[in-house]
């Protein structure tokens, strides 16, 4: 049995929010906004920009939550009207955040399976900048520019974890050498709760007995800041004793 702590789960959110900014989700945002049209003012998308990701993963009984932001999340717009200068205008919030709540599983095949089963956005802390022209003339209208972003953001959020719905990833057994010595290893079973995520590993060394119920370590068993627990079977100890790799 292998366990990955809150502190592996940590780890593993650094990964995440680099995949994160690479997908460059304030751009993609930017370019679903269409231009605008509003009591004379044009409004056209010149860019989205936001701070790093900010991504968490929290283990609870049965589910794991997963949670992206995106800090100082901007969107830039040209903004024109007849007889008068062109102008920049900043709508974002201080915080863009989107979550999901995660259950893990395992098919008869060893597949992990990734079911969402329940979703949150949030858009927090808005923010108007306004530079080229009197604020005055425009900060009336921003208000319905405000609603279009935040509907565009909103609904693409909520399609896009809809439609994840489900994640299937392929398992299956695989053999390799640890050691000196054969070893199939496959999926059996994962677990989550408070103290992270646990998997079950059937391991066949060419002898070892099986285990009833094999032990999963909980995350006080190790020192502190401890990434992953492994917990081996005697069966497999006995493997590496008896071979060659102490000889």
């Amino acid at each position: 049995p292998v366990r990955l702590t809150p502190s592996g789960l940590d780890q593993l959110t650094v990964g995440i929010a680099e995949q994160v900014d690479a997908a460059d989700l304030p751009g993609a945002f930017a370019a679903l906004v269409p231009p605008t049209s509003i009591s004379g003012f044009t409004f056209a998308v010149r860019e989205g920009t936001a701070d790093p990701a900010e991504v968490v993963l929290t283990p609870d009984v049965g589910e794991l939550f997963l949670g992206i932001g995106l800090p100082n999340f901007r969107i830039r717009f040209d903004a024109s009207a007849l007889f008068l200068p062109p102008a920049e205008v900043v709508l974002g919030m201080e915080e863009l955040r989107s979550g999901a709540t995660l259950t893990l599983g395992t098919g008869d095949d060893g597949a992990v399976t990734i079911d969402v089963v329940d979703t949150d956005v949030a858009l927090r802390g808005p923010v108007l900048e306004i530079a080229g022209i009197d604020p005055g003339l425009l900060v009336f209208h921003t208000g319905g520019l405000l609603a279009v972003v935040g509907e565009v953001i909103e609904g693409a959020l909520d399609l896009g974890l809809v439609a994840i719905d489900e994640l299937v990833l392929p398992g299956g057994e695989v053999s390799t050498e640890a050691l000196g010595f054969p070893l199939t290893l496959s999926l059996d079973a994962l677990q989550v709760d408070a103290e992270g995520v646990g998997a079950l590993l059937g391991g066949d060394s060419g002898g070892a007995p099986a285990v009833a119920r094999p032990h999963l370590p909980g995350a006080e068993e190790g020192p502190r800041g401890t990434d992953v627990l492994v917990s081996v079977h005697e069966g497999l100890l006995g493997a590496l004793l008896s071979g060659d790799v102490l000889a």
